[in-house]
């Protein structure tokens, strides 16, 4: 109670402008990923959050840019209007155009879709999505034989949502064949088949409905064809991700983003190696998921401009978006 009397606060009109001033040259990206949608059994960011945030956001006379006007304001060293803040939805679930378009156009929110190529052709599905299936599919004995497969890196009592926390991190390590290849292994132990294509709950959006959305003022970006983390690839692999995903992304839409976006986005998570491809393919800029406000100041943040995680409440969407996390950061021991 007494952070939210304080944020709300400092978030009036007032000090709003002042603070804006004060930091103009930076600019909030924010990060979305699932949105909540009871009806598929979708846990994920509260669409009526969603239009709160917006709506503050208007009622405070913020504007609403893309993350390729950040990109361009960082690569000419020029200005963007007062209090700008933009958003940026990963990954390319159907619920996420769904629900997301139909609030950001009653804001008039340009946001941009990153988007799988892979996953939205039907050719894949998401390596993660498939540990939730396969945990989620499996009673307590059918469990210890999954977590025999893992042994190395979860306990045998621990709780199931521990143990899809572990494995997830744990395959974060590993490159993709390898990914498949245990997951394939460990639903191989309990006579699981994994469906080829997406289950409810897990499903792609369409290029039908990316072209409809950009209708509706969004944007659609690349953000690889399988989503992979691409520092754990090889040259080729890390490469024909980048590649195969744009080809996509500039056959099927009209005006697609010119700003990649890389998988997961740690720092450790890509290099040198996939900006110079990013590069190569004539990208103005990419976005990581490292914590921050975009500085315009900084031209060296072009290919890695940070961005934050959606958060879960209304304050502390009020202080990444304002003056105030800016000014905090300040003090943050580096």
């Amino acid at each position: 109670m007494i952070k939210k009397a304080f944020i709300n606060a400092l978030a009036l009109q007032p000090l709003v402008s002042l603070g804006s001033k004060l930091y103009q040259h930076k600019v909030p990206v924010f990060m979305l990923h699932r949105m909540a949608c009871a009806d598929l059994g979708i846990s994920g960011h509260s669409p009526e959050l969603l239009r709160q945030s917006l709506s503050f956001l208007r009622t405070h006379n913020f504007n609403f840019v893309t993350i390729d006007d950040v990109a361009r304001a960082i690569s000419t060293q020029s200005t963007l209007p007062p209090k700008s803040v933009a958003f940026t939805i990963d990954d390319g679930y159907l619920e996420q155009v769904e629900i997301a378009t139909n609030i950001f156009a009653e804001f008039d929110c340009p946001a941009t879709f990153y988007v799988c190529t892979g996953f939205v052709e039907g050719d894949l599905w998401f390596w993660a999505d498939k540990v939730h299936f396969l945990l989620n599919n499996c009673n307590d004995a059918e469990l210890n034989k999954v977590m025999a497969v893992f042994s190395d890196v979860v306990s045998k009592s621990a709780e199931k949502s521990v143990c899809l926390s572990h494995i997830i991190e744990y395959l974060k390590t590993c490159p993709l064949d390898r990914i498949n290849n245990v997951i394939s292994a460990a639903a191989a132990e309990i006579n699981l088949s994994l469906p080829v294509r997406a289950p409810n709950g897990f499903q792609a959006t369409s290029w039908e409905s990316l072209r409809a959305s950009e209708k509706r003022g969004m944007m659609v970006g690349a953000h690889t064809y399988s989503h992979p983390i691409l520092s754990n690839e090889s040259e080729n692999v890390s490469e024909f991700e980048i590649k195969q995903s744009t080809i996509h992304i500039n056959e099927q839409l009209h005006n697609p983003s010119k700003v990649f976006c890389y998988p997961v986005g740690r720092q450790q998570d890509f290099s040198k190696r996939e900006v110079a491809f990013v590069k190569r393919l004539g990208y103005t800029g990419a976005i990581s998921s490292e914590p921050g406000a975009a500085n315009i100041g900084d031209s060296r943040s072009l290919f890695s401009i940070p961005r934050f995680s959606y958060p879960d409440t209304k304050e502390d969407f009020i202080q990444y978006a304002t003056w105030i996390e800016s000014f905090k950061s300040q003090f943050r021991p580096t």
